[in-house]
């Protein structure tokens, strides 16, 4: 599981830093400091940190849960692969009494902040839902390939998949409105797209804020 630092590396046992400043014991909270992910080997993660002591070059390593150690995709530019593969995202949310709601929807991704994006109409029973409580999980998924063989337990699935949570919000800036439809179209083929003014008006775009991603993968 990879956790992004600049919402929860505070939550990290064992952080192992070239400087003197530790991820878990920074002057100010991670939200107030600009944490950088570079890369990820294995359960360390290496990170930046531009906060008020200027920038920190910060290796932490965080323990993963995951029970098939051999599956685990490793590395976040590895998982934003396997997102510009996938055309489906599912979005998982709740509503205040912890009753799940879960629905398919088309998105767009912003390499390395990490977030995704979704557009609907303007009305409808996910808004109310992110409205009273913004948590959400996702997963991303493709089927690779299907296993077949002569028992039952011979069957199986080859595929490649993300899965994470975070926070969603409406996007109220026009400008990060338009970024978020751009990022959508650009995700299925179209990078320069144009728009209607009337169906700009119309359309509400969702912005997925993601704290913590899994990528694992069979065949």
């Amino acid at each position: 599981m990879l956790r992004f630092p600049f919402v929860s590396v505070h939550e990290n046992p064992t952080c192992l830093s070239q400087t003197s400043v530790c991820a878990g014991q920074s002057p100010r909270g991670p939200s107030q400091n600009n944490w950088n992910v570079l890369g990820r080997s294995g359960d360390r993660i290496e990170l930046s940190l531009q906060g008020i002591f200027g920038v920190r070059w910060i290796r932490c390593k965080y323990p993963s849960n995951m029970r098939r150690k051999d599956r685990q995709v490793v590395g976040i530019k590895e998982m934003e692969r396997i997102i510009s593969r996938c055309q489906v995202c599912h979005l998982a949310l709740s509503n205040p009494h912890g009753h799940p709601y879960a629905l398919a929807l088309n998105f767009g991704y912003q390499p390395g902040s990490p977030v995704l994006y979704f557009h609907c109409a303007r009305e409808g029973k996910k808004l109310n839902l992110i409205r009273a409580n913004p948590r959400a999980a996702f997963i991303i998924d493709r089927a690779l390939e299907l296993i077949t063989g002569p028992m039952a337990c011979d069957w199986g699935m080859n595929y490649e998949s993300v899965m994470g949570t975070g926070g969603i919000t409406i996007v109220t800036d026009p400008k990060e409105r338009r970024r978020g439809l751009d990022l959508i179209m650009a995700h299925y083929g179209n990078s320069s797209p144009a728009y209607l003014s009337e169906s700009l008006e119309n359309t509400v775009v969702l912005k997925f804020t993601i704290t913590e991603m899994t990528g694992k993968r069979k065949g």
